[in-house]
């Protein structure tokens, strides 16, 4: 009876472990994606930026443009 009660709690230790362990994981992938995300936008600003003054130096313009389709 003590052996089976012991196996039992250490078989819910262990699966409450490698749930908190995939739920870390989720969370760093997602802070992974996030982080990439906010590099490629701040790459396509620049990139933006420097097509813009590349065919029009005098360009003074706005550089603030939505993209329709963006879901963030």
């Amino acid at each position: 009876m003590i052996i089976a009660l012991t196996i039992t709690i250490v078989v819910a230790m262990m699966a409450g472990a490698l749930v908190h362990l995939s739920l870390t994981d989720l969370n760093n992938t997602a802070h992974t994606r996030d982080r990439m995300r906010a590099n490629e936008m701040a790459q396509s600003g620049l990139n933006h930026a420097i097509h813009e003054l590349t065919y029009n130096p005098a360009f003074q313009g706005k550089l603030s443009r939505t993209v329709d389709d963006l879901s963030y």
